[in-house]
């Protein structure tokens, strides 16, 4: 990837900041839209769900998961252009007890401030997404797959 394009990937993920998550369900996918952040050094996507949701008990039964972050379609691009990073992981429960989780609850309220009246709420918890592999698409006939080093470098930038 060119650093061009890395700055694109950058850019996408400054501006976009809800995702698809995609779990399993009964062994069937299920997709939902989650708010993001990324932790402070770029290793994981962090996420803050509720325990009623559905993708919370997902994640639990199964941890394998994918993330898509999509350009907005008002862009005005052609919907088949949009630029795209899709983020096969991990989804990881982070221990409300342990100094992960402090410093993944201010990562992501620095992103998303107005959510913090949630985490007054009990029956929400941070998920880290520890990513296993990584495909940027950005645009027609510009698609990449991404290394960690460099999705977790993109990461930090967006920040």
């Amino acid at each position: 990837m060119d650093a061009k394009t890395r700055l694109e990937l950058q850019q996408l993920l400054k501006t976009s900041h809800v995702a698809s998550l995609a779990t399993l369900h009964g062994g069937a996918p299920a997709v939902s839209m989650v708010p993001w952040a990324s932790a402070t050094d770029g290793a994981s996507l962090l996420i803050h769900v509720s325990g009623l949701s559905q993708h919370t008990g997902d994640m639990l039964a199964d941890p394998r998961v994918a993330l898509m972050i999509a350009e907005p379609e008002s862009s005005g691009t052609m919907v088949q252009a949009l630029p795209r990073v899709m983020i096969h992981g991990a989804a990881r429960e982070i221990d409300r007890d342990s100094s992960d989780y402090e410093a993944a609850k201010r990562a992501y309220l620095e992103r998303h401030p107005r959510a913090e009246v949630t985490f007054d709420l009990g029956d929400f918890s941070i998920f880290a997404i520890e990513p296993r592999s990584t495909r940027y698409v950005a645009g027609f006939g510009r698609a990449y797959d991404v290394e960690q080093a460099e999705l977790a470098r993109a990461l930090r930038d967006e920040r």
